[in-house]
């Protein structure tokens, strides 16, 4: 899909349903409702919030209690692996 004008900011932006200035002012603006509860991860996410060029290359904090059918699979010498179902929500421009 070639670049098109993004249907939420009218700017020549918008490609693969991404519009790179549109969503990174509104992760911006959601900066302030949530937290990890450490600053450098928190830095972290927002960092890559604000320069992703495309959805896939997007991350957010996701809360635990929004983890599913949390299960322990494995054990080791320094930590302990879970498994749990979340449901995927795909970020695109005109869904904001």
């Amino acid at each position: 899909m070639p670049c098109e004008r993004c249907p939420e900011c009218n700017q020549n932006s918008y490609e693969y349903g991404w519009c790179k200035p549109y969503n990174s002012k509104h992760f911006q603006n959601d900066f302030n409702k949530w937290t990890s509860e450490n600053d450098k991860i928190d830095k972290f996410i927002q960092n890559a919030q604000q320069n992703a060029n495309r959805n896939w290359e997007v991350i957010e904090w996701i809360p635990y209690d929004r983890f599913k059918d949390i299960k322990q699979i494995g054990k080791g010498g320094f930590g302990t692996i879970h498994y749990a179902r979340i449901s995927i929500l795909r970020i695109l421009c005109n869904e904001r």
